[in-house]
């Protein structure tokens, strides 16, 4: 025996297979490109946009401080100019030569202040020595007269020195000097921070730039991401369609079984299998008993009620491999595989058995039926599928002539088979 019928099988295995050849493929985007694409571009930009803020930040930092650090040594140098100016006139109005030494000190962090403004601002530095650097020698040349003539003890020639009109005219010169130092330092630091706004209004314009480049290559991105998913949606609502589509062409709509188109085509299908391979094939018809009185005491609807339990009787009753069908009306089809006709009789009577003892129910209706069935095996030479279901078609017939509820094997019968229900 080639399999047990007793078992019992969800009826979901016996739902109409879906055509290979219309199964659903998943449908890849052709995007991995580009969003690599784009993401390398984001990176990239990312990175550059980070570069050119941190080159803004740098070159204000530094223009800020040199800005600052030019208008403190302009002031420093003033302020010494005049501390030492006024060390000579304190030492002169004193007599201390001590003082001495404090303008010696002042005179270094003046070489020292101008040294270093000349470093940071050397294009305005020319402008400076220019207009003072003779006038400052020739004050330092006059100042140390005036303290050598006062450490020998000649105050009053030393105060002259520093009250005499050569002394007053070289400050003026000098106080002139540094005034238009002032004048080219403030047109620097104009000039620098001018160049400055313009550099930081570039890269802030380079900086915008790649933001609307970055914002249009991923809104491009997004719209070709929903039209590729909506192209994918689209295909796969058509291959769900064309699914149930095949699955309606192939399935009785009333009891979810194949129908008899269907049927036709896989018994032909398993008429060449078993030929091919030399295995057994066996067909039950299968046909209810007096139901057109069902529909007539009771109405289609129980009628119809009757046909849906009695298909899912015939499904848990049967393998998985077989093939239950409705052939048309109240008859039905089961193609069983790798079966031989002695199998097929047992599962054709356990079929009569159940359907005898089941009680049908519909709304408050509950009501018996029988069924008769006929089986034909394959080979039965000369055996094609409208023969085999001939034969079968002939067994059914001779159920029925005999009393219906009952099996009839078609000939050629196998001793002993006939009259077991």
């Amino acid at each position: 025996m080639l399999g047990d019928h007793n078992q019992i099988r969800d009826e979901t295995c016996h739902k109409p297979a879906v055509d290979a050849s219309i199964k659903t493929r998943p449908i890849r985007l052709n995007l991995k490109w580009t969003r690599n694409i784009f993401i390398a571009v984001t990176v990239a930009l990312t990175a550059g946009l980070g570069g050119q803020l941190l080159r803004l930040y740098g070159d204000m930092e530094r223009a800020l401080t040199i800005n600052f650090e030019i208008v403190e040594l302009q002031g420093t140098i003033i302020y010494l100019d005049e501390v030492l100016t006024m060390s000579a006139r304190m030492a002169m109005a004193t007599g201390d030569l001590l003082w001495r030494d404090r303008y010696q000190s002042f005179v270094v962090e003046l070489d020292e202040a101008i040294a270093e403004l000349q470093a940071t601002a050397p294009l305005t530095f020319s402008e400076f020595t220019g207009q003072t650097d003779e006038a400052n020698q020739i004050l330092l040349t006059l100042e140390n007269q005036a303290f050598d003539l006062l450490q020998q003890g000649y105050r009053e020639q030393a105060a002259a020195i520093l009250l005499s009109d050569s002394y007053a005219a070289q400050k003026a010169q000098y106080a002139e000097g540094m005034e238009i130092l002032g004048k080219r330092l403030l047109v620097q630091r104009e000039s620098t921070l001018t160049k400055l706004r313009s550099t930081v209004l570039t890269g802030l314009g380079q900086v915008l730039v790649a933001i609307i480049v970055l914002v249009s290559l991923w809104i491009a991105y997004a719209r070709a991401l929903r039209r590729a998913h909506a192209q994918a949606e689209d295909l796969a609502q058509g291959k769900r369609i064309q699914r149930e589509l095949f699955e309606m062409s192939i399935t009785d709509s009333l009891t979810g079984l194949y129908n008899r188109r269907h049927a036709m085509i896989r018994l032909d299908e398993e008429i060449a299998r078993a030929k091919r391979y030399r295995v057994p094939l066996s067909v039950l018809l299968i046909d209810l008993d007096n139901f057109k009185r069902v529909n007539d005491e009771y109405g289609h609807p129980c009628g119809d009620e009757v046909l849906r339990s009695f298909s899912k009787l015939l499904v848990e009753t049967c393998r998985t491999t077989d093939l239950v069908s409705r052939y048309g009306g109240e008859e039905f089809v089961i193609t069983l595989p790798n079966t031989q006709v002695h199998d097929a009789n047992l599962l054709a009577n356990r079929i009569c058995d159940h359907t005898r003892l089941k009680t049908f129910q519909h709304e408050a209706i509950q009501l018996t039926v029988t069924c008769s069935i006929g089986v034909a095996e394959y080979p039965s030479a000369p055996c094609t599928l409208e023969k085999l279901m001939h034969n079968a078609d002939v067994a059914l017939y001779q159920s029925k002539a005999s009393g219906r509820n009952r099996v009839t094997v078609a000939a050629p019968a196998i001793p002993g088979l006939q009259g077991l229900n």
